[in-house]
Protein backbone atom coordinates (compact mmCIF):
# COMPACT_ATOMS: atom_id res chain seq x y z
CA UNK A 1 0.00 0.00 0.00
CA UNK A 2 2.93 2.43 0.90
CA UNK A 3 4.19 1.64 -2.87
CA UNK A 4 0.83 3.20 -3.73
CA UNK A 5 0.88 6.20 -2.60
CA UNK A 6 4.83 6.66 -3.53
CA UNK A 7 3.13 6.31 -7.17
CA UNK A 8 0.46 8.32 -6.79
CA UNK A 9 2.45 11.36 -5.89
CA UNK A 10 5.39 11.20 -8.30
CA UNK A 11 2.84 10.38 -11.10
CA UNK A 12 2.86 13.72 -13.61
CA UNK A 13 -0.17 15.85 -13.78
CA UNK A 14 -1.65 16.05 -17.68
CA UNK A 15 -1.19 19.40 -18.25
CA UNK A 16 -5.26 19.77 -18.62
CA UNK A 17 -5.69 18.37 -14.95
CA UNK A 18 -2.94 21.16 -14.11
CA UNK A 19 -4.89 24.16 -15.36
CA UNK A 20 -7.90 23.16 -14.08
CA UNK A 21 -6.43 22.63 -10.30
CA UNK A 22 -5.00 26.44 -11.09
CA UNK A 23 -8.12 27.77 -12.27
CA UNK A 24 -10.19 26.30 -9.38
CA UNK A 25 -7.42 27.51 -6.24
CA UNK A 26 -7.85 30.54 -8.38
CA UNK A 27 -11.43 31.24 -8.13
CA UNK A 28 -11.31 30.37 -4.53
CA UNK A 29 -8.99 33.30 -3.78
CA UNK A 30 -10.52 35.59 -5.88
CA UNK A 31 -13.85 34.34 -3.70
CA UNK A 32 -12.20 34.64 -0.40
CA UNK A 33 -10.71 38.15 -1.74
CA UNK A 34 -13.76 39.07 -2.98
CA UNK A 35 -15.97 38.73 0.05
CA UNK A 36 -13.16 40.01 2.11
CA UNK A 37 -13.70 43.21 -0.04
CA UNK A 38 -17.19 43.12 0.88
CA UNK A 39 -16.79 42.91 4.33
CA UNK A 40 -14.28 46.42 4.38
CA UNK A 41 -16.78 48.12 2.18
CA UNK A 42 -19.56 47.63 4.82
CA UNK A 43 -17.40 48.87 7.05
CA UNK A 44 -16.03 51.59 5.55
CA UNK A 45 -19.87 52.27 4.63
CA UNK A 46 -20.73 52.18 8.43
CA UNK A 47 -17.79 54.60 9.79
CA UNK A 48 -18.79 56.89 6.68
CA UNK A 49 -22.20 57.64 8.22
CA UNK A 50 -20.55 57.92 11.76
CA UNK A 51 -18.34 60.33 10.42
CA UNK A 52 -20.95 61.93 8.60
CA UNK A 53 -22.95 62.32 11.84
CA UNK A 54 -19.99 63.27 13.68
CA UNK A 55 -19.50 66.43 11.29
CA UNK A 56 -23.39 67.47 11.44
CA UNK A 57 -23.25 67.78 15.23
CA UNK A 58 -20.02 69.50 15.10
CA UNK A 59 -21.52 71.78 12.38
CA UNK A 60 -24.99 72.25 14.49
CA UNK A 61 -22.13 73.30 17.89
CA UNK A 62 -20.37 75.59 16.04
CA UNK A 63 -23.62 77.43 14.84
CA UNK A 64 -25.06 76.99 17.87
CA UNK A 65 -21.31 78.88 19.50
CA UNK A 66 -21.32 81.52 17.29
CA UNK A 67 -24.86 82.48 17.84
CA UNK A 68 -24.04 82.76 21.34
CA UNK A 69 -21.20 84.83 20.33
CA UNK A 70 -23.32 86.86 18.62
CA UNK A 71 -25.88 87.85 21.01
CA UNK A 72 -25.15 90.42 22.88
CA UNK A 73 -24.31 90.30 26.81
CA UNK A 74 -26.28 91.19 29.32
CA UNK A 75 -24.40 93.17 31.92
CA UNK A 76 -22.86 91.94 35.09
CA UNK A 77 -23.21 88.95 33.42
CA UNK A 78 -19.56 88.17 33.72
CA UNK A 79 -18.93 88.63 37.36
CA UNK A 80 -17.24 85.91 38.81
CA UNK A 81 -18.81 83.57 42.01
CA UNK A 82 -16.25 85.72 44.59
CA UNK A 83 -17.65 88.85 42.90
CA UNK A 84 -21.26 88.19 43.51
CA UNK A 85 -20.07 86.94 46.93
CA UNK A 86 -18.51 90.29 47.98
CA UNK A 87 -21.87 92.15 46.80
CA UNK A 88 -23.77 90.49 49.35
CA UNK A 89 -24.67 92.41 52.73
CA UNK A 90 -22.42 91.47 55.46
CA UNK A 91 -23.36 89.49 58.38
CA UNK A 92 -24.90 90.97 61.20
CA UNK A 93 -22.95 91.24 64.58
CA UNK A 94 -25.45 88.24 65.96
CA UNK A 95 -24.54 85.90 63.30
CA UNK A 96 -20.99 86.40 63.33
CA UNK A 97 -20.99 85.68 67.06
CA UNK A 98 -23.26 82.54 66.64
CA UNK A 99 -20.68 81.41 63.88
CA UNK A 100 -17.40 82.29 65.63
CA UNK A 101 -19.26 80.19 68.78
CA UNK A 102 -20.28 77.50 66.71
CA UNK A 103 -16.37 76.98 65.95
CA UNK A 104 -14.79 77.78 69.30
CA UNK A 105 -16.92 74.75 70.37
CA UNK A 106 -16.27 72.38 67.31
CA UNK A 107 -12.70 72.88 67.81
CA UNK A 108 -13.15 72.57 71.84
CA UNK A 109 -15.11 69.27 71.05
CA UNK A 110 -12.27 67.85 68.80
CA UNK A 111 -9.64 68.40 71.47
CA UNK A 112 -11.29 66.53 73.91
CA UNK A 113 -11.94 63.41 71.48
CA UNK A 114 -7.85 64.01 70.62
CA UNK A 115 -7.11 63.92 74.28
CA UNK A 116 -9.21 60.78 74.82
CA UNK A 117 -7.86 59.32 72.21
CA UNK A 118 -3.66 60.13 73.31
CA UNK A 119 -4.67 58.64 76.52
CA UNK A 120 -6.46 55.82 75.62
CA UNK A 121 -3.35 54.21 74.00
Amino acid sequence: MGEDRTEDAQRPIAGGDLVVALGARLDEIVQRHAQELGEVREQLGVEKGRREQLEAERDRLRAELEALRAEPEPPGSLETATEQADNTQPRSWWESLWVDAVIAILVVVGLALLTALILAL
